[in-house]
């Protein structure tokens, strides 16, 4: 069990484990799809009130704008938002496999078997919810809430139900939406939520626009909104802090609050049993994490 207050904050890379594309791969995917007017993405994109000719322009911008990602991208074309957010929707969700979570390649390559374990070690089922851990993610994907129902459930052999109340009292806070709640998360019968599967293409154009419509661009987010704001306090009441796979983007950071937690959650130590904060990046250069350390 986890006892020291913990708070674990996830980018991009870390879902990138479990084979969710990220970076240009995502964008590749995109402009292919995209191209091929005969493909599955384009009827569904037009039954959500897209024409071709949006499709085109957001398909040129997009490969000729040279982003890192399409969040970048739609910060300064808002005008395209609305496709965007489908894209990525059409993106991401045919990605959501179970085996790709629980196979031993994501055992070796991922995260999420490692704190799973920390989690219930010497830990009882009925202790479970103790755990004080808290996770913060930037990612669109319900990967860790997905994995960690699944594996708690066959660990210790207690029903969905019984395995959801549990969960549902460890902080998984997606400070930027999602594709929806998994159905064991929602409280009220007018939320949205979808199972973790990877849908098929030709079906339901509904459930993909519902999924984007619960995504949120970094331009659109606001430093006040309540999921920044419980983020915020979460890491202020932490004493661990670890950054995995994130991207440091500079108004994600400013909006966490990093400049207001106690200077000794900040400061460069290697003491482990100190109170500490660290990070992993994927593909950042040496040069972009001393600068990182410098700033933040």
């Amino acid at each position: 069990m986890i006892t020291i207050p913990t708070r674990i904050v996830l980018g991009a890379g870390a879902s990138a484990s479990y084979d969710y594309p990220l970076g240009n791969r995502l964008l590749k995917i995109i402009d292919l799809k995209l191209a091929r007017p005969n493909g599955n993405w384009i009827p569904i994109l037009k039954k959500c009130g897209i024409n071709t000719d949006e499709i085109e322009k957001f398909r040129y911008g997009l490969f000729h704008a040279q982003p890192f990602s399409v969040g970048s991208f739609l910060e300064s074309r808002p005008e395209f938002i609305t496709i965007g957010k489908l894209v990525i929707a059409l993106s991401l969700i045919p990605y959501e496999k179970h085996d790709g979570l629980f196979s031993f390649d994501a055992r070796e390559n991922g995260c999420y078997q490692y704190i799973f374990n920390r989690m219930i070690s010497g830990c009882p089922f009925a202790d479970f919810r103790k755990n004080e851990i808290a996770f913060i993610t930037f990612n669109y994907d319900r990967s860790l809430e997905y994995y960690l129902h699944t594996a708690l459930t066959e660990k210790y052999g207690e029903t969905a139900e019984e395995t959801a109340a549990v969960l549902n009292k460890i902080p998984i806070i997606h400070v930027h939406g999602s594709l929806g709640k998994l159905t064991w998360q929602i409280s009220g019968i007018d939320e949205f939520s979808r199972p973790y599967r990877p849908r098929n293409e030709s079906n339901n154009d509904k459930e993909i626009q519902s999924a984007a419509e619960q995504i949120i661009i970094i331009s659109e987010g606001k430093d006040t909104s309540a999921e920044f704001q419980e983020a915020s306090n979460l890491l202020k009441s932490g004493e661990r802090i670890y950054f995995l796979g994130f991207g440091y983007n500079d108004t994600n950071l400013r909006r966490l609050k990093i400049d207001e937690l106690p200077p000794v959650l900040r400061k460069l130590g290697n003491n482990l049993n100190a109170p500490h904060m660290r990070g992993s990046a994927k593909g950042l250069y040496e040069a972009e994490r001393e600068q990182i350390q410098l700033k933040w």
